[in-house]
């Protein structure tokens, strides 16, 4: 901000509380939601983690639950965050040259459980090799939220994970599933931020409308391009298309990042 825009601020008594209205808000009311969340899910770990007092299987079950709908709100929080950080322009991104293997895998690791029980099927190949330039820990969250969504709309199946490899050096993440009941028009909303239809319909996939509307912020920060295709019938797939990194790992040519 120049001296002339910090004095006109200064002046101005509304502008500032604008400023704070917004990401400070969103912040605050993050850190407040938190405290409440973190508290329940700690008490529900202590019940299902008690050996002198244990707990019944329907008991157990219940509490799982608990836990599952608290670790997704808490995502939710922390994703409706970053999307305000986004807009405000300060969420700053790393980029660098980076082999997609190791980051593919690790974001199979955040996953945990559900990758563990087999939905999610890494294809080895060629393109695991490629290197791209993106900001490495926003690529790893970006692919972690694509399989969570897929994950999602399938509502039981398999997904596959996989790259293919460009002639011109760039690279195409690809996620596929099945999600039979979907359509091409809700697959694209899924990354509309809360959008009517989903909210009104019973479609699978809409309780991780923030995240995957915080996903394409964060595909747009670091360079990338989405498409979400399906044909006729399913599968459909998520196309995440990333930008070459240059000769010995340097940032790519003005002409190679249009």
């Amino acid at each position: 901000m120049s001296a002339g825009a910090a004095a006109d601020s200064a002046r101005d008594p509304q502008q500032r509380p604008r400023e704070i209205g917004g990401i400070g808000l969103i912040s605050h009311c993050g850190h407040a939601l938190r405290t409440p969340l973190n508290a329940i899910l700690g008490f529900a770990q202590i019940l299902a983690l008690d050996r002198n007092h244990p707990l019944t299987p329907l008991q157990k079950e219940r509490v799982d639950q608990i836990q599952a709908a608290g670790w997704q709100l808490l995502q939710m929080i922390d994703d409706a965050v970053e999307l305000a950080r986004i807009g405000a322009g300060r969420l700053n991104v790393s980029l660098g040259s980076v082999r997609l293997g190791p980051v593919l895998r690790n974001s199979l690791a955040r996953l945990g459980t559900q990758a563990a029980a087999g939905r999610v099927q890494l294809e080895e190949g060629p393109g695991l090799e490629a290197a791209v330039w993106v900001d490495p820990e926003r690529l790893r969250q970006i692919v972690a939220n694509l399989l969570l969504g897929a994950l999602q709309c399938d509502r039981g199946g398999p997904v596959r994970l996989g790259v293919r490899a460009g002639v011109d050096g760039s690279a195409t993440i690809w996620v596929q599933g099945t999600a039979p009941t979907m359509s091409q028009g809700h697959l694209e909303k899924m990354f509309l931020p809360l959008d009517d239809d989903l909210a009104r319909d019973d479609v699978a996939g809409k309780n991780v409308q923030v995240s995957l509307a915080l996903t394409q912020k964060l595909i747009e920060l670091i360079g990338g391009s989405l498409q979400v295709h399906r044909d006729a019938l399913p599968p459909f797939e998520l196309r995440l298309r990333l930008r070459a990194a240059g000769a010995d790992g340097e940032a790519p040519r003005l002409a190679d990042a249009a």
